[in-house]
């Protein structure tokens, strides 16, 4: 398990993020073309870079902030989102790293 999964599992966010999968997937893979095609020079975004992005892109989101945060989980506080967004970005990326990265740009 990692540090990540583990975090996500101990406020309960794992039934979320498999409530919500297919959005977040969706989302990943979204953003991934977007920072591609933004940065043409490179053959491939590497995964740290990635990360970093999509934890702050995530954090942002309806699919987070209302969705999961709000309606699911209402009892996290907010000052929390942003790195419980970090962690969830860093576990769909886990979940879909061989798809996104071999996905045709």
């Amino acid at each position: 398990m990692t540090h990540s999964e583990a975090i996500l599992r101990s406020w309960g966010l794992i039934r979320s993020y498999q409530n919500h999968k297919d959005e977040l997937h969706d989302l990943a893979l979204r953003h991934y073309l977007t920072m591609f095609h933004m940065n043409r020079k490179l053959r491939a975004i590497p995964r740290e870079k990635y990360e970093e992005h999509f934890g702050f892109f995530l954090g942002k989101h309806d699919v987070f902030k209302v969705k999961i945060m709000e309606r699911e989980r209402p009892h996290i506080p907010t000052h929390m989102y942003q790195a419980l967004s970090k962690h969830l970005a860093c576990y769909v990326i886990d979940q879909l790293w061989s798809t996104i990265a071999g996905y045709p740009c």
